[in-house]
């Protein structure tokens, strides 16, 4: 599949989503706190996803935000995406849980009753 670059999409910002044709971004920023709500793309592997969560961490930091944080669904999928671009768990508790996820052939996110694991990233 080829890779595209962050410039290759037209992103554009509104009060609560950072966007583009291929996907989408909705945040949250109060003074110093900076969250990724929620974020989803038509391609996923391309680009997309990160694009629109670099020109967030962007608008964090220019609005003086050291954080960003996230709600990251149990799958695998989600915890890699979120960690190949920098983003951790916040507690111990919350890496055991990606642990097991990540090693597990038969995780279900349904018998999980939290539902997420809480990632964060220090933007400086």
């Amino acid at each position: 599949m080829e890779n595209y670059f962050e410039n290759d999409f037209d992103i554009q910002v509104d009060d609560y989503r950072v966007f583009c044709d291929d996907g989408w971004l909705e945040y949250s920023l109060d003074d110093d706190s900076a969250v990724i709500m929620a974020i989803d793309v038509s391609c996923p592997g391309i680009g997309i996803g990160t694009a629109l969560v670099r020109e967030f961490e962007r608008m964090a930091l220019a609005e003086n935000c050291i954080t960003v944080s996230v709600p990251v669904s149990l799958t695998s999928g989600a915890i890699s995406f979120w960690s190949k671009i920098g983003y951790k768990p916040v507690s111990d508790e919350d890496e055991q849980r990606m642990d097991e996820i990540i090693n597990s052939d038969d995780f279900d996110p349904d018998d999980d009753s939290q539902g997420v694991i809480e990632f964060e990233k220090i933007l400086v």
